[in-house]
């Protein structure tokens, strides 16, 4: 991930006001920084791939059940740090229209940027 940063002589790990360098220099070791809504959906969608092995499903099988249910919306209070108005303002991003995703991250788990950058001279070319 190499983010550009926000403006001249800003660090390029800047997001907003977010700092991306604790997620760059030890990529998905983190997860006090992953999204909370994909966490839960990735874990529904391991929940149902055990119940339909339990009941001996075929492949094809548990796909059409699986895209029947994915028709369903996902539910947008299923995050614990978006606002109701939060959601209602956000713009469309990856995970159910929440502005706050970004690649498997949420952007209110990551710290504030800091200035002066404490990683300017780490990576920041």
């Amino acid at each position: 991930m190499r983010p550009k940063g926000d403006g001249p002589g800003r660090c390029r790990h800047r997001h907003g006001a977010c700092c991306l360098w604790p997620e760059y220099n030890n990529p998905g070791l983190r997860p006090e920084f992953h999204c909370a809504r994909l966490g839960r959906l990735l874990e529904d969608v391991d929940a149902f791939l055990d119940r339909a092995e339990a009941f001996g499903l075929s492949d094809v099988q548990a796909e059409r059940l699986y895209r029947a249910r994915r028709e369903k919306p996902l539910s947008r209070s299923a995050c614990p740090l978006q606002t109701h108005e939060e959601t209602a303002t956000a713009t469309a991003g990856a995970i159910a229209g929440c502005g706050f995703f970004l690649q498997g991250l949420c952007l209110k788990r990551l710290p504030l940027c800091a200035t002066p950058c404490p990683y300017m001279g780490a990576d920041a070319g």
